[in-house]
């Protein structure tokens, strides 16, 4: 695992020891920026579930501002500052061993917005990702040309439009794999780019 463009370009990331955290695979992840880019200069990244930090340090990496990671498991989030530290981006990062529920509701009464949401939950966990995505709707945090990127498994379809966000583009990769583009607003024909 390493970091695939930017200014961090080629530094390999620690992987984790056991099968609990899932790190996305570099393939992915090239896909996911190719789709974004180019990115917001300066722009705050929320890497929720992030295991390994690879998105948030991806985003570092590209030129995005700051980045929060948000992990449950303590192995991960000693892992994430691990390759925060290696990459050099400890300075530009704040690592939160919390559920995205303290998060959002840090954010609000801090009046953080973010630019960039990521979303890898669990695969079986759909409740989560959908009250996740209703949390999210409500706009506290979220500007008005926010993203939010979905990674989730293909035999979820359950996914939907809110009232604020809406489904903007998905794709379905081999491996069960889906990336979901939410944008903010009303739908429109755009492209998706950051």
């Amino acid at each position: 695992m390493r970091v695939i463009s930017g200014d961090r370009r080629g530094f390999r990331l620690k992987s984790p020891r056991g099968r609990d955290i899932r790190p996305t695979d570099d393939m992915t992840k090239e896909r996911i920026f190719n789709i974004i880019s180019p990115l917001k200069r300066e722009s705050v990244v929320l890497d929720c579930f992030a295991g390994t930090g690879a998105i948030g340090i991806e985003f570092l990496s590209r030129g995005a501002g700051f980045a929060y990671f948000i992990e449950l498991s303590r192995e991960g989030t000693s892992l994430i500052k691990e390759n925060l530290q290696h990459t050099k981006f400890l300075d530009q990062a704040d690592v939160r061993n919390q559920d995205i529920s303290q998060t959002i509701r840090y954010f609000k009464k801090n009046k953080i917005k973010i630019d960039y949401f990521y979303l890898d939950p669990p695969y079986a966990d759909f409740d989560l990702l959908r009250n996740t995505l209703k949390e999210l709707d409500d706009m506290s945090i979220l500007n008005e040309d926010s993203l939010i990127i979905v990674e989730s498994d293909t035999n979820f379809d359950d996914l939907g439009d809110y009232e604020n966000i809406y489904i903007a583009d998905r794709r379905d990769y081999k491996k069960r794999r889906s990336i979901i583009f939410y944008k903010v607003g009303v739908q429109d024909d755009s492209t998706i780019s950051g």
